[in-house]
């Protein structure tokens, strides 16, 4: 979730990247909305809007885009990237999740996944981390499925090892 003393803007960007990777539900982002509707004064349109959004995917990451307008992006990319990170160390998410989310938001050119929500942040990634994301989600797939023998735990380390240095770096 987003901190709390960052700016609303900073906040939503941090958690429009978290919901473009399924890593926060539309519920949450909503009693997210539903706490900062209740403590402010005049909380804007967006925000009840976004309040009152339900489960509706597109109607959420529009309000959050919106929201976020004039945010850190780079912050809020890399606060992902070290909540990835942390979850595929502690095992909350597979490897192959992490290497897929890597490849389809990093790799894919814009032209490919037109509406992808994490767009503003496709140019942020280094060509080094779109070459490892390509490479690394065949490996995984030709290992898994006993095509070739491979070290799923050094590929593993070495994602671990990108994701924080990418969330890391200045």
């Amino acid at each position: 979730m987003p901190l709390k003393q960052d700016p609303l803007p900073q906040q939503a960007a941090d958690l429009a990247v978290l919901y473009a990777l399924n890593l926060v539900r539309g519920g949450d982002v909503v009693t997210w909305a539903d706490c900062l509707v209740a403590s402010l004064d005049s909380p804007g349109s967006d925000l009840i809007d976004l309040s009152l959004a339900g489960n509706d995917l597109g109607g959420i990451h529009r309000l959050l885009d919106e929201l976020a307008q004039g945010a850190d992006r780079d912050l809020a990319f890399r606060r992902a990237l070290i909540e990835v990170h942390d979850r595929l160390r502690d095992g909350a998410v597979e490897l192959g999740w992490v290497l897929h989310i890597l490849y389809d938001n990093c790799v894919l050119p814009d032209h490919v996944v037109p509406d992808n929500p994490l767009r503003h942040f496709v140019s942020l990634v280094p060509d080094n981390v779109r070459h490892f994301a390509s490479w690394a989600v065949d490996e995984y797939d030709l290992i898994q499925d006993g095509i070739k023998d491979g070290n799923i735990e050094q590929l593993h380390s070495d994602t671990l090892t990108l994701l924080n240095e990418l969330g890391r770096r200045a």
